[in-house]
């Protein structure tokens, strides 16, 4: 080929030539890098599937020495100014100590009349009384009524529970009510609380006694808790009663005081010592509050069904 030949054909296909070049040089280029990397990723390859690992949370300095005295501090505050609105002396000393306990176990088969349990903290007693009675809508009529007295026997306010069992396989509603504390007892204080219709030759089971000691202001405090929140039967805590000028709290978390108190998460005087030393107004029962195990109170005395 001569150089005149060449240099037309270079003239006549030049631009196809640089662009067949150009293209040429794009790929392998791209070949090299390629060929120089890990290639790319598969459906399987972790390097792409696998999340960032998540950031460590912030660690939060626990509680120093000077925390728990600015909240003890604060709690006790907060006990000052209850105390003044219920005008009762504050015994601090006694809100940071445990509240002395007494359990007394069963059980005791007592008359509907005459029957007694006497043990240090409590005097226990039945009697019948003619009480007017709902009837429905109707009116009302006069009925006997068994009628179990409780008697705190302390110089001290006290919590306590007394679970009782009517005879018979009638319900014990309607009956009548008399007004009551139902929970919670002044120093060498009584209340009287109505069990059952009386239906002739009666008695009362009695299967335990549990009493705790408390200072003036836990009185107050527990007597504004619901009863039937706590387990107590609705035939007795119909008759709950509050001083003048006092409500009933109402934000009880009866489910799961039930649901700790059905488990073994909570015993009952568990509960009670919880709203003992906070108000039902600002705190909830939390599970999970434990105290320790009441001493057993020997009965004294008794007159128990034959």
């Amino acid at each position: 080929m001569t150089m005149d030949r060449l240099g037309a054909l270079i003239l006549r296909h030049g631009f196809s030539l640089a662009l067949g070049l150009a293209v040429a040089g794009v790929m392998l280029t791209g070949l090299i890098a390629m060929w120089r990397s890990d290639g790319p990723s598969l459906p399987g390859d972790r390097r792409e599937l696998t999340a960032p690992p998540p950031a460590r949370p912030e660690r939060t300095a626990p509680p120093t020495a000077e925390d728990a005295d600015a909240a003890k501090r604060a709690a006790l505050e907060t006990l000052r100014a209850d105390a003044k609105q219920f005008d009762v002396p504050l015994e601090a000393e006694r809100f940071l100590s445990h509240f002395p306990a007494y359990r007394s176990d069963g059980p005791w088969v007592l008359p509907g009349r005459g029957g007694l349990i006497l043990t240090r903290e409590l005097r226990i007693s039945t009697e019948l009384r003619d009480l007017t009675t709902p009837l429905g809508g109707l009116g009302t009529y006069r009925a006997p009524h068994v009628v179990l007295i409780v008697e705190n026997r302390t110089e001290h306010h006290v919590a306590f529970r007394v679970d009782t069992t009517p005879s018979g396989s009638s319900p014990c509603t309607p009956k009548a009510m008399l007004p009551q504390s139902t929970l919670v007892l002044g120093p060498r204080e009584a209340l009287s609380r109505t069990e059952c219709l009386a239906k002739g030759r009666d008695k009362l089971t009695v299967q335990r006694l549990e009493v705790m000691l408390v200072p003036p202001l836990s009185y107050h405090y527990l007597i504004k808790v619901r009863p039937g929140t706590l387990g107590i039967p609705q035939r007795i805590a119909d008759g709950h009663s509050l001083p003048p000028g006092q409500r009933l709290c109402a934000g009880i978390p009866r489910q799961t005081i039930e649901q700790a108190l059905r488990s073994g998460a909570a015993s009952w005087l568990d509960v009670i010592d919880f709203y003992a030393r906070h108000s039902c107004d600002r705190q909830e029962f939390r599970a999970g509050h434990r105290r320790p195990e009441p001493e057993t109170s020997p009965v004294l005395q008794s007159s128990l069904l034959q």
